[in-house]
């Protein structure tokens, strides 16, 4: 017997519109780095530990980041409450982008990857791997390494939020908002040499 199911053009843009929404990323992803996976499950990490406590969460991102900055034999930075609580601000807005405040800024959209120690692997070893040290101009996505390591930087005050949905993303995407301020601020043009050194 001859089936009478057919593809009509709905079915083919509906199938059309699914693979495409699996598919593509959001373009400030793309530009920025930032990790934006449908396909990881919402899931509890064992890491959100770092994020839901905020003394963890502090003293996590601090030794992440002077970590890094130790490899490149720059100076420790000290926590400062008042640019964490700048970035708590702008991390509550759960609205994507930066806050073109007076410090320098990293920010990070992301779900349970890994925690508080993941945002500063992604920030800083990961993107490390691809800077070439040079007088610049540098990518984008690579300024969050050059601002973690910067060495006229003194302080870092950071804030997470758990929002549920963001201006650019899908409203499927529910992230932790990961905002870190810094000052003196990094990334000026004409001083990535001195300011970004080589590993010792």
């Amino acid at each position: 017997m001859q089936s009478s199911w057919k593809i009509t053009p709905f079915l083919l843009l509906l199938l059309l519109s699914l693979i495409l929404s699996t598919f593509s990323l959001p373009l400030e992803s793309r530009l920025l780095g930032i990790v934006h996976n449908p396909a990881v499950p919402k899931v509890e990490n064992h890491d959100d530990h770092f994020f839901l406590d905020d003394n963890a969460f502090r003293d996590t991102m601090l030794h992440e980041h002077n970590a890094l900055r130790r490899e490149h034999g720059v100076g420790q930075l000290t926590w400062d409450p008042v640019l964490a609580n700048y970035a708590e601000a702008h991390a509550h807005k759960c609205e994507w982008g930066h806050s073109y405040g007076p410090y320098g800024e990293n920010i990070a959209a992301h779900q349970n990857l890994g925690g508080a120690a993941w945002v500063a692997t992604a920030w800083g070893p990961n993107e490390r791997a691809k800077y070439d040290y040079g007088p610049g101009p540098h990518p984008i996505e690579l300024m969050h390494f050059t601002q973690m390591v910067w060495r006229g930087s003194e302080r870092v005050g950071c804030a997470r939020k758990k929002c549920l949905g963001m201006n650019v993303f899908a409203p499927e995407f529910q992230p932790w908002y990961t905002v870190c301020e810094y000052f003196p601020p990094g990334n000026y043009p004409g001083q990535f040499v001195q300011n970004v050194p080589r590993p010792v």
